[in-house]
């Protein structure tokens, strides 16, 4: 649930929290995403924005040391997904 109400998630979007919980606190690209779920790069940024925008994903940048950003870290921040 979010401060809007309940979550809905598309089927893609529930896969993709599932990769994130499965790779919490670990670097990752939305290319290597959309790679591992088999699905458009510009699909799984779409639904990652959507996810930020409606507050159950955060993105972390991570930088390397010349300041180029290498990739982000994910975070789920509701309890949208049924957690062990």
């Amino acid at each position: 649930m979010t401060a809007s109400g309940p979550v809905r998630l598309t089927p893609t979007e529930a896969r993709i929290i599932e990769f994130i919980e499965r790779h919490e606190d670990k670097p990752c690209s939305k290319a290597q995403i959309a790679a591992v779920l088999g699905r458009n790069e510009k699909t799984v940024d779409r639904l990652l924005s959507r996810m930020r925008r409606e507050g159950i994903v955060r993105s972390t940048p991570v930088y390397a040391d010349n300041g180029a950003q290498l990739a982000n870290v994910y975070t789920v921040l509701d309890e949208v997904w049924p957690r062990d």
